[in-house]
């Protein structure tokens, strides 16, 4: 442990103030080292999530029922503060600061995020956001005439503009798989990719979960079935960081992007792009033409404290534990699951539960619409949703997180209620 008065000056934000927060919420357990490195041992939880003391770590108003994380999550005070106070110092000393201590702050948070998915290193890198990481995939890959991309219907644009691009640049094939709504197992989700995979196709591209209806993906299945024909995957996880563990590794990809400012509730205009080592010779992007580290001749200057926030929001999800997370999230989703099958009006477009499901969940609503809907829940309850569109699809998208409640769900449902009940 470091005292107080040997603590680093380097060291990004107070010990106290950090302490301090994490103290209100209850965490304990913390390193007292305010910089906590990847190896400082794991902060153990010790209030229930859904909470007061969790909701105190939050600045949202305390009567704003915010259920779109799916879109952006907000940021914990640790966050805020530690993205504030790595600003202060980087203005103190600009070149001092960004070329020497948070420079090397930046490279300890991308360990620490290495550390957080499951992969070395090496493998890792960081973008804005997943969109940034999927079109830098995109352009390291050489793709040629004729060769085909596989992926869904399903796939956010933000993940699917970047083989879009290069069908009119290059005249390579995008060929979409139709998902239902909801698919019945993960037989039939393998099945309809095997059966879309022709001799041509170069990439298989699909989210991890799916942006419009919450769809939690097959990904180590779809990854032995790529692997085996020789076929890249490319993974958009925008969806699934911060939501559910992920070990990359595990999952087998060959590239995976992430969005860090959702469900991570990392500094806005934060992301991941991870390429597994054994396709570097595969895809080469000029991001990474001079090694993933946080500052290269590559990538030029970077948003210092936004990074160095990532690197506190890293901390604040492993201090609760994402296998926590996910389960009090999916509570509260399977909660609204049940409460919106008593309503005539609303279909259910996820899946009910199971390997498919994920604490994202859509509904499309008879004789309502959507825009409408949502702007009424929003002016009467204060309730934040998603209008989500797809093909076939055009409803609500919920996505609960570890600062939302069961009475908030219930608010939510009796929201709905009274908008179908009531006259005109």
């Amino acid at each position: 442990m470091i005292p107080d008065s040997h603590a680093p000056k380097d060291c990004v934000f107070p010990r106290r103030k950090f302490l301090g927060n994490l103290a209100a919420a209850g965490i304990a357990g913390i390193s007292n080292n305010a910089c906590h490195t990847p190896e400082s041992p794991r902060i153990q939880a010790t209030m229930q999530l859904g909470s007061e003391s969790i909701r105190r770590q939050f600045v949202m108003p305390k009567n704003l029922i915010y259920l779109n994380c799916g879109s952006l999550g907000p940021c914990p005070r640790t966050v805020v503060d530690a993205t504030n106070d790595a600003w202060a110092n980087l203005e103190h000393n600009p070149v001092n600061q960004a070329y020497g201590p948070l420079l090397r702050k930046m490279e300890k948070v991308r360990q620490n995020a290495a550390d957080f998915l499951g992969c070395d290193l090496a493998e890792l890198a960081f973008t804005r956001n997943a969109t940034e990481a999927m079109n830098t995939i995109a352009q390291g890959i050489l793709l040629k005439p004729g060769q085909r991309i596989l992926t869904s219907d399903q796939e956010h644009p933000g993940g699917s503009i970047c083989w879009e691009y290069f069908t009119q640049r290059i005249g390579v094939h995008i060929d979409k798989v139709k998902l239902r709504m909801p698919p019945s197992n993960t037989d039939e989700i393998l099945r309809v990719i095997k059966a879309a995979i022709t001799p041509q196709t170069t990439i298989i591209s699909l989210s991890h979960v799916t942006y419009p209806t919450g769809i939690r993906m097959p990904i180590r299945q779809i990854s032995d079935l790529a692997r085996a024909r020789k076929i890249l995957f490319i993974v958009d996880g925008a969806q699934a960081p911060g939501m559910l563990p992920v070990n990359l590794h595990d999952l087998n990809c060959d590239a995976y992007a992430a969005s860090a400012h959702k469900w991570m509730m990392a500094p806005k205009g934060t992301g991941l792009l991870y390429i597994h080592q054994r396709v570097r010779k595969q895809i080469q992007p000029l991001l990474l033409h001079n090694g993933p580290a946080a500052y290269t001749t590559a990538t030029g200057t970077r948003d210092i404290p936004a990074i160095i926030g990532l690197g506190a929001a890293i901390n604040f999800l492993k201090a609760i534990g994402v296998d926590s997370i996910e389960h009090h999230a999916m509570q509260l989703r399977q909660r609204l699951y049940h409460g919106l099958r008593t309503i005539a009006q609303v279909r259910i477009i996820s899946p009910a539960s199971g390997p498919l499901a994920s604490p994202m969940l859509s509904i499309s609503l008879r004789d309502f619409q959507p825009n409408a809907v949502a702007k009424t829940l929003k002016k009467k309850n204060n309730i934040v949703i998603k209008v989500a569109s797809s093909p076939g699809f055009h409803g609500l998208r919920i996505s609960p997180h570890l600062y939302n409640t069961s009475r908030e769900i219930d608010i939510l449902l009796a929201g709905l209620k009274e908008i179908i009940n009531s006259p005109g």
